[in-house]
């Protein structure tokens, strides 16, 4: 990975506490679920300390509405907010947990689509790229603006 490069590399929901990838998080009827995000910097960027935002949006895609407002959480490239070394280096890699709340209570038969983008201070580029329903992010070369979505189904 390029020393001065970020990018998303998975993003899965869970059930609420749990690590284990689950496309249906807030089934039978629980009123929430985790959204855990993974993430990757190259050596001279995940130490550094400079700041980025990240943002998470969950949109219905049954009823074609965004009944959550996004969250735009103010980061850095810190341990503060996650960033270790990746085993020995040099690369640094950060997981974050994020509870999702289900306005309303569970949404049977609903299909959702979570988004989240890091964006840094200042994006070298404008260009972007959106994961596929597998979750993965590609990686782009250094504009530290990537998002990823993942499709959740609660099948009940």
């Amino acid at each position: 990975m390029n020393a001065n490069d970020a990018i998303l590399t998975a993003l899965t929901t869970a059930q609420t506490g749990s690590m284990v990838a689950d496309t249906a998080p807030n089934a039978p009827a629980d009123p929430g679920f985790d959204l855990v995000l993974h993430a990757a910097a190259g050596s001279a960027l995940g130490s550094c300390g400079a700041r980025y935002t990240l943002t998470i949006s969950v949109i219905d895609l049954t009823a074609v509405t965004q009944p959550w407002p996004a969250q735009a959480l103010q980061q850095a490239f810190d341990t503060a907010s996650g960033w270790a070394l990746s085993g020995p280096g040099p690369d640094y890699q950060c997981h974050q947990t994020f509870p999702v709340t289900v306005p309303g209570g569970p949404l049977a038969g609903h299909t959702l689509q979570c988004v989240v983008s890091l964006v840094g201070q200042k994006p070298r580029s404008p260009r972007s790229s959106t994961a596929p329903p597998s979750c993965a992010s590609k990686p782009l070369a250094r504009p530290r603006r990537t998002p990823a979505k993942g499709l959740i189904h609660d099948a009940r």
